[in-house]
This record gives C-alpha cells, structure tokens and sequence, in this order.
C-alpha cells in the first residue's frame, strides 16, 4: 500500500476562508473548502471532496497555517500491496506554495 502525504506549514495575512479559496484556485482544481472542527479548538477547513484519491485540509486562526494532505486510504484494496510505503509530498508542495505570494513558508 502506497500513502501519500504531507504537512507544511506557512504564515499569510488573509483570513482562513481567503487562503482557502487562493489554494483551491491553485492546487486543488477548484474543489471548495467547507469548514471542519477535526482540530478541535483551532479553526479548519477540508476539501468538500478528494482530489486525485486525496484529502486536504487548512488549520490555523492566522497568520499562521498549517496544510496537510493524505491518502484516503479506502481507495486501496486490502493487501492489494505487500507493505506500506509512505511517500512525502512536501518538497513539492512547499515548491508549489513558494509560487503563491501572499504565503510565506515556515521552514523548520
């Protein structure tokens, strides 16, 4: 089973629903964002729906976020692979974020 993922976190001075709407227009085709509460206190937002067999979703209260993207695992069949390998789509969200300019990344 392959699963992909990532988390990056970055600062902007739009609001939560603003920075949505710029990451929607740029990596996920449009889909919308609709609010979450999977973060318990902190504010969130999810893609409506997957993209590519993946989730996205938005946390943070500004101006710091943090984005995370994964597998949704029920797309693979049960041992339709023989181990799980994770990949890390960091470098290369971070490489498309770096393209936007009201986002600034946090590198740590």
């Amino acid at each position: 089973m392959i699963v992909l993922n990532c988390f990056v976190r970055f600062t902007s001075t739009l609001d939560l629903q603003t920075v949505a709407a710029v990451l929607t227009g740029c990596l996920f085709g449009g889909v919308d964002f609709i609010s979450t509460d999977e973060f318990d206190e902190v504010p969130g937002v999810r893609l409506e729906r997957p993209v590519f067999g993946m989730s996205a979703s938005i946390c943070g209260g500004g101006p710091e976020y943090g984005l995370r993207v994964e597998t949704v695992l029920p797309i693979f069949q049960q041992g339709a692979f023989p181990k799980i390998q994770f990949l890390d789509l960091n470098p290369y969200v971070e490489q498309l974020l770096a393209s936007i300019r009201e986002i600034q990344l946090i590198r740590t």
